[in-house]
């Protein structure tokens, strides 16, 4: 029975505590069950409590469900449906033909999609050359005009979650007294599943009302997307 969440009866909306979420739910499973909660497909709680406070995260899936005894411990993230891809994952070829001094990469990105890239906060940074073993060495020009030049190695940085639309960033060389060097502008677009929707005041995301005629009415707010 590798996490089984067909008893679930009820999950309570996620109470904020601070920098913590208050997770609830009730079940038709014994007492002592064991559970197991996944936050973003991550194994990130187990026990037999039917409520716990975990870290609250920025943006995330939360999966609850039984295991047998003895199974407490054991990642069943592979069953879970797979996260949609919601972050941009930017790669670059970087060396020593952006001066002899480079450090690091900045990575600046728009504050909303559409939004343009500001160079005054930087989001993430990567270390030219990890562990101080420079990837580059000739080739990058060839010979003729070009002349001798110098091949660069591949760097990458990923986001965080991000919502959909087209999102603007730029990698920014820097050398090691902090200078910036020529920015490079890059446009992603995220076109993830829209979020769910937000749940009513009385914590459901589902109402339902019966007419005359034995019709049933669903009804749910809109998504944010």
């Amino acid at each position: 029975m590798p996490f089984d969440q067909s008893t679930l009866l009820s999950v309570a909306k996620p109470v904020a505590h601070g920098a913590q979420w208050l997770l609830a739910w009730t079940s038709s499973s014994p007492p002592g069950t064991w559970w197991q909660i996944y936050i973003d497909n991550g194994l990130a709680w187990s026990g037999q409590a039917m409520q716990v406070m975990l870290p609250a995260p920025d943006l995330a899936r939360v999966a609850i469900g039984a295991v047998l005894p003895g199974e407490e411990d054991t990642d069943y993230s592979g069953l879970l449906p797979p996260l949609p891809e919601r972050r941009a994952l930017l790669s670059w070829i970087g060396g020593v033909f952006e001066g002899v001094d480079l450090a690091s990469f900045n990575i600046y990105q728009g504050s909303a999609p559409g939004a343009a890239v500001s160079l005054n906060s930087p989001v993430g940074s990567v270390t030219a050359w990890p562990a101080g073993i420079v990837l580059d060495g000739y080739g990058y020009g060839g010979y003729g005009q070009g002349g001798y030049g110098s091949t660069g190695g591949t760097y990458s940085w990923e986001s965080g979650v991000l919502s959909n639309g087209a999102w603007q960033f730029a990698v920014v060389p820097v050398d090691v007294a902090g200078n910036l060097g020529v920015a490079s502008y890059v446009t992603v677009t995220i076109a993830g599943p829209p979020s769910e929707p937000p749940p009513f005041s009385d914590g459901l995301r589902l109402h339902y009302s019966l007419a005359t005629g034995a019709v049933l009415s669903l009804s749910w707010n809109a998504s944010s997307e």
